[in-house]
């Protein structure tokens, strides 16, 4: 299911650097560009043109429906099975000297898992934590490009049970109660004035299984995007293509058959400038092509919403 475990690290490609802190002159203006549905940042020169230490606060709500029975890459006939869940990231950038970056990201998820033959599960509480740096690796006038490494810490749950449904085994849990190396990257042009686009990727990759003898998937994907720049910078529509490849999942030493998936996302999104230290964007999200192992219940939409609040530089 594309929206269980490990779902904040596949879209990586959501509030980019012109929704989150660059001036419609300035493209040397930001600080660290979002890149995931629960990420923000943004920053601002001196009037020496240094960049200051600071700090970034954020939150991302982030909402998604599944109910597509997928087998292979066709629809599937839909047998009642709906899953629902939510998750409420909060986080912070911190610029801890010129192009370092230290990040941090807490989620916590709320999931409805409904089947056909009248079973429901339900949890809530929190997830992975997320721990990274960036760093900027090239900065002019109009390109911008970062690396970083980072992991995530098993402080969601995992519990002995994490697949549930009898036809079609599904993961529900929390956490994947292991230690995950995290990779990022993004690269950004200024192609016009009001016009920006953008490359980006990410990876999570599970080493190992946790102390229940599961090991979650690993999560890898890249896309690229563009956004445009209206009324004076305050109104930012963009859009973005993604691709996600999911690994298969193991337990107890045996790969669930129907685990791993490709996925072709496409999303759209408004940025909205509400002043010079605010920053609001709505995204939504759909699947026009998505390819899985025997069957998954595979997630139709979703919707993010993300706000930023950029602090002033401190001293």
């Amino acid at each position: 299911m594309t929206t269980l475990v490990g779902a904040r690290t596949a879209l990586i490609v959501s509030a980019c650097l012109t929704a989150f802190g660059w001036a419609p002159q300035a493209w040397a203006q930001c600080s660290t560009p979002c890149h995931g549905p629960n990420s923000a940042g943004s920053a601002t020169l001196d009037e020496e043109g240094n960049q200051p230490q600071q700090l970034t606060a954020l939150t991302s709500l982030r909402y998604g429906y599944a109910g597509n029975l997928q087998g292979g890459d066709r629809e599937l006939p839909p047998t009642g099975d709906r899953f629902g869940f939510g998750t409420l990231t909060l986080g912070a950038d911190y610029r801890v000297f010129g192009p370092l970056v230290a990040r941090v990201r807490m989620p916590f998820t709320w999931q409805k898992l409904r089947f056909n033959d009248g079973e429901i599960f339900n949890q809530q509480g929190p997830g992975d934590l997320e721990l990274a740096a960036t760093y900027d690796v090239i900065r002019s006038a109009v390109w911008l490009g970062a690396v970083g490494l980072g992991a995530t810490i098993p402080t969601g749950r995992s519990t002995g049970r994490p697949l549930v449904g009898s036809e079609v085994p599904t993961p529900f849990q929390l956490g994947t109660g292991t230690f995950n190396p995290l990779l990022v990257g993004w690269l950004y042009h200024r192609a016009l004035p009001s016009l920006d686009l953008h490359v980006a990727f990410e990876g999570r990759y599970v080493p190992y299984a946790n102390g229940f003898g599961f090991q979650s998937e690993s999560v890898y994907s890249v896309g690229t995007g563009v956004d445009y720049r209206i009324f004076d910078g305050r109104l930012i529509p963009g859009l973005d293509v993604l691709y996600i490849h999911k690994t298969r999942i193991v337990d107890q030493g045996v790969v669930l058959p129907n685990s791993g998936q490709e996925i072709i996302q496409i999303g759209w999104r408004i940025g909205y400038r509400i002043s010079e230290r605010w920053r609001a964007q709505l995204t939504g999200r759909f699947h026009p092509y998505q390819r899985v192992n025997l069957k998954q219940v595979c997630e139709a939409v979703g919707a993010t919403l993300d706000l930023a609040y950029s602090a002033p530089p401190f001293g």
